[in-house]
């Protein structure tokens, strides 16, 4: 690998990436809390229907977009034939699952006129979305992101504009909705227009070879999918399902608040992720080394991120009321609990990647299944007790016990690396930093941000934790990490 090259190109991604997820992170929270303060049970209905749209999206994706990243990175000159033959394969997943999903909309459900109608327009979102990934991804592989993330960052601001302003007005729920359609139908009519000028062709299509090297793939990625959005959107669907509909749309209200924060803070560690994959592909088959090296820098970095947003959430978590109003007291306590769910989710991404790398898709689909078998029965028990909180539990629980079981897996197939070694200096900075918060957060929330932030930040440089970090982001900037890790430990 050409190491000079490679990195800033990741870096670029990396950029590029945030800068898009940042948009989109920052629409979507904002539309939510207009609509939020509007009317809780308006917002109720939406996020319901928002959790059936992502996991329909997510389900009927199957993983594609993760393989054709692999996949054309590998092999770019294969691109034309690739995306066509993906764009098929996704089209009849999306047909299977669709007609499943009316079948069970209609005959296992009871939802009022609303909240079905509701349900019915977002799933159409399903098609666009699904196309628009599939788009994004392939552009990754390439590294010709530009103009992709140009378009979704307009895309994302006629979105803003539009739904905002109808909210504002008090438009009706299926009219936002409708034009959240028609917007996601925009952005996948002008991406059309990207590949035709990238010469892609756009017209789908199934080849046998290529069916039969996604049979072996997709099946395991798309259980992967489905059991990650099971976690992250199944609950307020099986809340919705078990409780009358009322107590059910206040879940989903109090909890929708929750996961539009959490959503905040998951743009950067998903865009630096789609962006090193690409790299950490060609580095697996070429440098060893290599790969080893950055596999274990970005767990560090991943951990004092993660630790990090752990304390800023807990101190800051009263800033929801001001946010959404006085109707979501109880999201507080929700989101301080959630927050822990955001460390896991970080400090899975390095061995997920090494995993999917490896091509170990079962062994992921089995340890992953089992978190979240074990982490929805834990929330059946708990629901009757713990109501909306029992959701946040059962996500921490879900990523908690993968994380533990990805680390031990990558630790047993490709190399050991000490949990301990990572956490040590993150873990006690935090906890410093949230003793902190919980002195000084009586008097205001402001002061617990600045205290904890300030705290944490101290501690881990007192700990000789933040300098090297800040070296390799700082070597990284300038292009001059070399392919040899000896190399660039001696430049730190």
């Amino acid at each position: 690998m050409q190491a000079h090259s490679g990195l800033k190109r990741l870096f670029k991604n990396s950029v590029l990436l945030m800068v898009l997820n940042l948009a989109t992170r920052l629409s979507n929270p904002i539309l939510f809390a207009l609509l939020a303060r509007r009317d809780k049970t308006a917002a109720g209905v939406f996020s319901l229907a928002l959790s059936y749209s992502l996991l329909l999206e997510v389900i009927s994706l199957g993983g594609l977009d993760q393989l054709l990243i692999r996949d054309v990175s590998h092999q770019r000159d294969a691109a034309p034939s690739l995306f066509p033959a993906f764009l098929g394969t996704r089209l009849l997943v999306c047909g299977v699952i669709g007609a499943g999903f009316l079948g069970f909309l209609e005959l296992g459900t009871d939802y009022s006129v609303l909240t079905h109608s509701m349900i019915l327009v977002m799933a159409v979102l399903v098609i666009t979305e699904g196309f628009n990934d599939l788009v994004l991804a392939l552009f990754i592989a390439l590294d010709r992101l530009r103009s992709p993330v140009i378009i979704a960052l307009g895309i994302s601001t006629l979105r803003l504009l539009a739904v905002g302003g109808l909210i504002l007005a008090g438009a009706q729920l299926l009219v936002m909705a409708g034009i959240l359609v028609m917007i996601s139908g925009i952005h996948a009519l002008v991406n059309t227009l990207l590949l035709r000028r990238n010469g892609i062709p756009i017209w789908p299509h199934m080849r046998s070879g290529v069916l039969q090297k996604l049979a072996h793939t997709v099946l395991p990625l798309a259980l992967i999918n489905i059991f990650w959005m099971i976690d992250s959107q199944g609950g307020p669907v099986l809340v919705s399902i078990i409780y009358p509909e009322g107590d059910a749309l206040g879940i989903a209200a109090t909890y929708g608040t929750v996961t539009t924060v959490l959503a905040l803070f998951t743009f950067l560690p998903q865009a630096f992720q789609m962006a090193v994959f690409p790299v950490l592909t060609r580095l697996y088959k070429s440098d060893q080394a290599g790969l080893r090296y950055w596999y274990e820098r970005l767990y560090r970095l991943l951990a004092l991120a993660g630790f990090g947003v752990v304390v800023l959430i807990s101190a800051g978590a009263p800033l929801l009321i001001a946010i959404f109003g006085h109707a979501y007291v109880e999201a507080i306590l929700v989101l301080q609990i959630a927050a822990w769910s955001l460390l896991f989710s970080y400090m899975t991404i390095p061995n997920t990647r090494m995993l999917i790398l490896a091509s170990r898709f079962w062994l992921l689909v089995l340890i992953l299944g089992g978190s979240v078998i074990a982490s929805q029965t834990l929330l059946l028990l708990l629901l009757p007790v713990w109501g909306v909180k029992a959701l946040a539990l059962a996500r921490v629980f879900t990523l908690g016990v993968f994380f533990l079981l990805a680390h031990y897996c990558v630790n047993r197939l490709l190399w050991k690396l000490s949990l301990l070694r990572i956490f040590w200096q993150p873990a006690v900075a935090s906890l410093a930093a949230l003793l902190l918060v919980a002195w000084l957060g009586r008097y205001h929330w402001i002061i617990g941000v600045v205290a904890g932030g300030a705290s944490y930040i101290g501690v881990l440089w007192l700990l000789g934790a933040i300098k090297p970090e800040i070296r390799t982001l700082t070597l990284l900037l300038r292009g001059s990490i070399r392919s040899d890790p000896q190399t660039t430990l001696e430049k730190l």
